[in-house]
């Protein structure tokens, strides 16, 4: 508006003879032409460059939720692995374990908890385990009938046992309880259990001397164990526990 007005009053004087101020508004629609073009030129530069870092920022940020996103999934997959690896080694070591055929534990795991360090000082009942007669058994039933009372006689002993404490297979028919933090009255009760459970199994046998049912024999040594559970010695004394055991008849159980 202010440009078209002084250029009216120009073409006034220009009309009129008015040199001086012919001229005189010239310059000053000059300087407002220049003014005004600098001012826009200003400004469409500032905008540019508003425009540019505002399109670097929404950049930057999109790699930068891009980065989060890819950190994320490696964290993710990482994770997975990790978590995927120890299960798979817990399941390795659990059939390593393992006893195949009762899927109580074996004797490598008895080797294992020899060496494994205690994370405190812990008394324990070492008990030896034979079922009666087992040869007996097998020659008159057959060995696959002497699997089936191996893995029912498992069952029973680790149905009835404390959530701590351990059954292993040691060897054919032979099992080793380890009873953690257990006293003479603790291991009563646990044999106690077992006895009525086998009893209530019924499993025939015409075999034994002793009973026409599938009996066991146990030996027990009482030990307090301070670093580890250093088995060889408490297992000789279960042992001999047990040959007491089956010396004076079979079908009970010798305390040491």
């Amino acid at each position: 508006m202010c440009h078209i007005v002084s250029s009216f009053y120009r073409e006034l004087y220009k009309k009129t003879n008015q040199s001086e101020k012919y001229f005189e508004t010239g310059k000053n629609i000059y300087r407002a032409e220049k003014k005004f073009n600098d001012n826009l030129k200003k400004d469409y530069i500032d905008f540019v460059k508003n425009s540019y870092v505002l399109d670097q920022m929404k950049k930057h940020e999109r790699i930068a939720k891009i980065k989060i996103i890819t950190l994320g999934g490696f964290v993710f997959l990482a994770l997975i692995s990790i978590i995927m690896g120890a299960l798979q080694i817990k399941k390795l070591n659990r059939k390593n374990f393992t006893d195949a055929l009762t899927l109580v534990y074996n004797r490598k795991y008895m080797d294992f908890l020899i060496e494994k360090p205690l994370k405190k000082p812990m008394n324990a009942a070492i008990v030896m385990i034979d079922i009666d007669y087992f040869k007996n058994y097998n020659d008159y039933y057959g060995h696959p009938a002497g699997d089936i009372v191996i893995k029912k006689t498992a069952d029973i002993l680790r149905k009835n046992l404390r959530k701590d404490d351990i059954v292993i297979r040691y060897g054919g028919e032979e099992f080793l309880l380890i009873l953690k933090n257990a006293d003479s009255e603790i291991f009563k009760d646990v044999y106690k259990r077992i006895a009525e459970n086998l009893k209530n199994e019924n499993i025939l046998h015409e075999k034994s001397p002793v009973s026409d049912r599938v009996t066991i024999s146990m030996g027990v040594c009482f030990k307090h164990f301070e670093k580890t559970l250093n088995l060889k010695e408490s297992i000789k004394e279960a042992d001999k526990a047990l040959y007491i055991s089956k010396e004076n008849g079979r079908n009970r159980v010798t305390i040491i």
